[in-house]
């Protein structure tokens, strides 16, 4: 197996000051070079990303001038195996095809919101009273409570019929996966292969209300034992199989 996406050198500040610096040069290039030229990058990074978030909020152009310039020096800059990752992206080469191993959930969709806080599940009136005291004690904003109410007023916005939602990174505990689960949202689901995570996510599929489809090796089709991909060093693999997916697809990094 080769080395798939990695760090040019073992200086991987250098390389994440660069890929910074080249963002922020799409929209202030005096800022692009105090962050090439910042000494002491690991205490200092997070005014930068604070920086690149402030200044993508201008407009949406901003906002993609500097994804666009970010991503290009992340691609230019990173390797997968002993080329750039950019020649990679331009034409993926795969050793071998993903399988699909697909699951339909058998629970009923679930409507609205539902929020599990201390044994409970918080829907309806009971979540409308609980974001009151939250806000009421200081633990909540005003605008997260009425974006929550907002959604709650709205349930159909919550039916995303048509779309699919690629999620790499499925079982991270920061990710919407049981939410999208209960809401019957076609998933495609990216992890680790490993025999405990592929045991989670076919019941957690299995459990909820819609399609779900994760990538499998060859060897594994029979009984999809271990399901899942390493995306570091099969990300060509990766793309060929998302790639044959005809329709819109939506993707999130978890």
């Amino acid at each position: 197996m080769g080395l798939g996406v990695h760090f040019p050198s073992n200086n991987t500040t250098a390389v994440s000051r660069r890929i910074v610096s080249q963002a922020l040069h799409a929209v202030n290039p005096a800022k692009a070079i105090e962050a090439e030229n910042e000494s002491d990058w690991r205490s200092a990074f997070g005014e930068y990303f604070r920086y690149m978030v402030q200044a993508g909020l201008d407009s949406p152009e901003a906002a993609h001038a500097i994804a666009l310039a970010g991503l290009t020096a992340a691609h230019d800059l990173m390797l997968f195996d002993n080329e750039p990752l950019s020649v990679m992206a331009e034409s993926p080469r795969s050793t071998f095809e993903f399988g699909t191993h697909e699951v339909r959930g058998t629970e009923p969709r679930m409507k609205g919101v539902a929020i599990p806080f201390r044994g409970q599940s918080l829907q309806g009136q009971k979540l409308l009273d609980q974001l009151r005291l939250w806000h009421g004690r200081g633990q909540v904003t005003s605008t997260f409570e009425s974006a929550v109410e907002e959604v709650l007023d709205n349930p159909e916005w919550l039916n995303l019929e048509g779309d699919t939602i690629v999620m790499l990174g499925a079982l991270a505990e920061t990710g919407p996966l049981r939410q999208l689960l209960a809401w019957g949202v076609d998933l495609v689901a990216v992890d680790m292969p490993t025999q405990l995570g592929s045991r989670q996510l076919l019941g957690l599929a299995e459990g909820g209300s819609g399609r779900v489809r994760l990538p499998v090796r060859p060897e594994h089709m029979v009984e999809a034992a271990t399901i899942g991909t390493n995306i570091s060093t099969e990300l060509p693999e990766l793309a060929h199989w998302l790639s044959a997916m005809d329709e819109r697809l939506t993707l999130g990094h978890y």
